[in-house]
């Protein structure tokens, strides 16, 4: 059978070159890369593209799929044609469904590992950046913002016991001000640093006690 990747040889070659450019950023170590085009019968795409990148290690085998839009069909700028949602998988289980530009993780994208840990929100240049919500499968979980792929700004951080903790992070560390409770219904408002109690704060004990 034969496959229709475009009736324009130029338009095919810069399309299966955008997306080895993709994994080769994506993946600084490779071996190889496997361009395997597939039959989609839908009237608004004319085809899916897989490239599969197998690295150094042969069990990690990482797979790029993405929608070519047909010859008849008006051509996006190119800054337009490289926002569609992607999806990359790779073979251990890990998945990143979301917005690519630039060859790179740009936008809104979902990413989950095989081990239950997903992040939702905003990516900036392969890292989460912007707002977004991590959870892990222990059922803590962080929404907030983050900067250069770490909370980073003003965020809320919850564990399953019932402890929280909303204020300011600075490089995955609690570091400002902030609020944490505990579900004995102690609380501290007041400054941290690296994570932990530092400088000026209020400390309200279940009985009503309270400390400064």
């Amino acid at each position: 059978m034969t496959h229709c990747m475009s009736e324009r040889p130029q338009d095919r070659a810069k399309f299966i070159n955008l997306h080895r450019n993709l994994l080769q950023l994506l993946f600084e170590k490779r071996s190889s890369v496997r361009i395997s085009p597939e039959k989609n019968d839908s009237p608004i795409i004319a085809a899916d593209i897989s490239l599969h990148l197998q690295g150094p290690n042969s069990n990690d085998i990482y797979t790029v799929r993405a929608s070519q839009p047909p010859a008849n069909h008006a051509e996006n700028p190119p800054h337009q044609a490289d926002e569609r949602k992607k999806v990359l998988t790779s073979s251990n289980g890990a998945r990143y469904e979301g917005e690519l530009r630039d060859g790179m993780l740009n936008g809104r994208g979902v990413w989950t590992l095989p081990n239950g840990e997903r992040y939702e929100g905003e990516f900036k240049d392969d890292k989460r950046h912007g707002r977004g919500v991590y959870t892990w499968p222990s059922g803590r979980r962080y929404e907030g913002e983050f900067k250069d792929d770490k909370r980073h700004g003003r965020g809320v951080y919850t564990w399953p016991s019932g402890r929280r903790y909303e204020g300011e992070f600075k490089d995955d560390k609690r570091h400002g001000r902030g609020v944490y409770t505990w579900p004995s219904g102690r609380r501290y408002e007041g400054e941290f640093k690296d994570g932990m109690l530092n400088g000026r704060g209020v400390e309200t004990l279940p009985n009503g006690e309270r400390y400064e």
